[in-house]
Order: structure tokens, then C-alpha cells, then sequence
């Protein structure tokens, strides 16, 4: 019998899932969510994965089939950020079926009465819904801006902070006034408008038509999405107040359309392979999941999704 169990203390250790490693909408379409994919649409998955694995975690020998990393699991939770979308969650017991078989195709195993855990996992998801329609313009910036650290990473965030900011001094050099048209500051959305008519390229756009990839990961900051994200902590360290981080994955998905069941368990099975990995920057999947049954649950079961051609975005 297991008797493995989560320290207590590392309910508060997903607060800082957002940061980087070391350091519209109302709704979807509503006839769709409903849980599973009864409806026989067609489903297309925009999807950013992005892991990282700390110095700590580099010393570590990877999991592999002759040597399993074992290890006990804690949710997080569902949580919601920025807009209120009409969605229901996908389920806990779902959530946990889909990060468990995952880690498991990677040689992460449950402990065991014979094999004591060596790390923790805890694992949240959720929907990161863009800006409330009240909002304030830095509530607004700072909403695409985590948006895009959750999809892009830390650098893609700071690039795109930097164009936005100086598409805003753009804006305000063609104002009467210091910062002001009219006697209102220049907010960045007015910011884009005046350097589109006065011919100046704006720095956001020209950033997001720097590259395919960009232009995908900007597109995902700005919209609607799910998430997940798995975190991976040495397990003795767990009961401490200075918990030891090895590695996190960052997972996104885009919501238009779809419903939760149809998107999170595809996307966990697009992220497995990367799961634990050390990679340089976010990767972006167009897929199409193939239907070979109905899942368990109803959840759009996936086997090797096909790419498609097409970017979010693009006609």
C-alpha cells in the first residue's frame, strides 16, 4: 500500500507558476461547451509548450525506462484569470488521468511502498482569458504581457514589452502635448492607430512580422486561452520554506471554439514528449487531433496529430 503523501506546505508553491524558471470573447462557442466532442466538429488545436529545467534539475539524471523517477502528485486547482469566460472546467478526476498517464509515457511514476518519491509534482489549470472590458491600460498591457510569458517565455515577454512601450512613445511624440491628445494620455491601442496614419510601422506589429513564430505567439497573448502547468520540486524540500525547483512546463492552448474537454487532454499529449525537457524557447503546434475514440470521459482521444499549415490568425 502507498502511503506516500504531499507536504501540506506546498499549497503556496504554484503562486509563482507564472514567473520564468530561476527567477474576444465573453465565451467560446457556447453549442460546443458542453463536455466532450459529440458534436463532430472538426477540432484545431493553436498550441504553445514551453518547459525549462533549472541548474539544479540539469544535475539530476533524466528518467528513463531503466531508471523511473518516482514520484507523488498535488493539484493545484482550476483557476481563472482576466475575463469571466462561460466554460466548465474540466474536471479534477480528468486533469489528473491526463498528467499522470502523461508523466508516466516520460518514466515519471507514482511512489510506491518499494520506491520512494524523489520529487513532487504539482500541477494547475485553467483558462487565461484576455482583459476585462473595464479594465485600465496597464491592466490591459500587463494581461498580454503574462499572457505572453505563459506562451512565449520570459524573452519573448520582454521583447514584446519593449515594442509595446515604444509604440506608445510613438504615439505621444505625434501628440500637441507631451503625452496627451486633446488633454488624454495616449494609451497604447491609440498609440497603434497614429502610427498607422502617420506611416510610421508599429513596433508591435512589425515585432509580431518578424517571424511566423512571433506572429503565433503574439496571437495567442492576445486571445483567449487554457493552460496548464506542471512544476516539478525535489520532493525532501517540499516541507521547507526554500523549495527546490527543477523543472516547470508551461502549456497553452487556444479556447476560440473549443470547450475544455476538447482542448486540455489533446494538449497534454502534444506537450508530453517535452515534458521535464530543457528547451531554448516556447514551440507552436497547429493540430488536428485524429478521433479514434471516444476517450475516456468523452475527451477527443490523440495519435500523432497531423500539423496543419495554416497559423492562428492567418487566412
Amino acid at each position: 500500500m502507498n502511503t506516500w503523501r504531499f507536504p501540506l506546505a506546498v499549497a503556496v508553491v504554484i503562486s509563482t507558476a507564472f514567473a520564468p524558471v530561476g527567477s474576444s470573447a465573453e465565451s467560446t462557442d457556447e453549442k460546443n461547451s458542453a463536455r466532450g466532442s459529440s458534436s463532430g466538429k472538426t477540432l484545431k488545436l493553436d498550441i504553445t509548450v514551453g518547459s525549462e529545467v533549472t541548474d539544479l534539475g540539469k544535475k539530476r539524471p533524466p528518467a528513463s525506462a531503466e531508471n523511473p523517477v518516482y514520484c507523488v502528485f498535488h493539484s493545484s486547482g482550476y483557476r481563472e484569470r482576466g475575463k469571466p469566460m462561460d466554460q466548465s472546467p474540466l474536471s479534477a478526476e480528468e486533469m489528473d488521468h491526463s498528467i499522470r498517464r502523461a508523466l508516466a509515457a516520460k518514466n515519471y511514476l507514482p511512489a510506491t511502498a518499494d520506491h520512494a518519491p524523489s520529487i513532487g509534482v504539482v500541477y494547475t489549470w485553467g483558462a487565461f482569458n484576455v482583459a476585462h472590458d473595464e479594465a485600465s491600460e496597464n491592466q490591459v498591457i500587463a494581461n498580454v504581457l503574462d499572457h505572453a510569458a505563459l506562451a512565449g517565455g520570459a524573452k519573448f515577454a520582454a521583447e514584446l514589452s519593449k515594442a509595446i512601450q515604444e509604440s506608445i512613445v510613438i504615439g505621444n511624440s505625434g501628440s500637441r502635448t507631451s503625452g496627451d491628445v486633446g488633454g488624454v494620455h495616449v494609451t497604447f491601442a491609440v498609440a497603434q492607430d497614429m502610427a498607422m496614419m502617420s506611416g510610421v510601422a508599429d513596433p508591435v506589429r512589425r515585432f509580431a512580422d518578424r517571424s511566423p513564430k512571433n506572429d503565433f505567439l503574439f496571437y495567442q497573448a492576445t486571445s483567449n486561452n487554457y493552460y496548464v502547468i506542471v512544476s516539478a520540486y525535489d520532493y525532501e524540500s517540499l516541507a521547507k520554506p526554500d523549495k527546490i525547483l527543477l523543472w516547470r512546463a508551461r502549456l497553452t492552448v487556444n479556447a476560440q471554439g473549443l470547450s475544455q474537454l476538447e482542448a486540455i487532454p489533446p494538449l497534454i499529449t502534444v506537450a508530453t514528449p517535452f515534458l521535464g525537457r530543457d528547451m531554448a524557447e516556447s514551440e507552436i503546434f497547429s493540430k488536428r487531433p485524429v478521433q479514434i475514440g471516444p476517450g475516456k470521459n468523452g475527451a477527443p482521444t490523440m495519435e500523432e496529430p497531423v500539423a496543419s499549415a495554416k497559423l492562428p490568425g492567418k487566412k
